[in-house]
């Protein structure tokens, strides 16, 4: 795709309402800009309750990672959409919950929250790869799980007594 040098076309940046040069350099400039930065940092202020305060306003505490990180547009947004570690852990939670009937929704938005929802077993499970592998590979929550090992039990045992 070719775009205009000049930059005489406008387009419109959703996230912080203004109008921007429809060229790259403009683009990047805007989009590297401080009021596109906390314009964006407002819009995923939902899922804000991924950070908490430290012992100081200066510094906060990310529980997906386990890290703190310094209080500040940039830091968070660089944590965020830059941070390898941060994007896999969370995409590995996302994967993990997916068509489980658990939500990581109130965990994501809630600061004061450690923990994700069952809704098929109405239970709450800490909100970490380990225990919710632990929760789902569990008879509680697939109940069918404990039938194929006593069926696998049952064959062999049974072929045991053919001897």
């Amino acid at each position: 795709m070719d775009l205009p040098v000049d930059g005489s076309r406008q387009v419109h940046c959703t996230i912080c309402k203004s109008k921007v040069g429809f060229t790259l350099s403009c683009i990047e400039e805007h989009t590297d800009g401080g009021r596109h930065r906390k314009a964006l940092a407002v819009a995923v202020q939902k899922y804000n309750g991924i950070f908490e305060y430290e012992i100081t306003d200066e510094e906060l505490w990310c529980k997906i990672c386990d890290i703190s990180i310094d209080n500040d547009v940039d830091s968070i947004l660089d944590h965020v959409d830059n941070d390898a570690d941060h994007i896999a852990k969370c995409e590995e939670l996302e994967n993990l919950v997916e068509d489980e009937e658990i939500s990581i929704e109130k965990y994501l938005s809630d600061v004061g929250t450690h923990s994700a929802h069952c809704k098929r077993c109405d239970v709450d499970v800490p909100c970490n790869v380990y225990n919710l592998k632990q929760h789902i590979e569990g008879t509680r929550h697939d109940p069918d799980s404990s039938d194929s090992e006593e069926s696998e039990s049952e064959s062999e045992s049974d072929s045991e007594e053919e001897y």
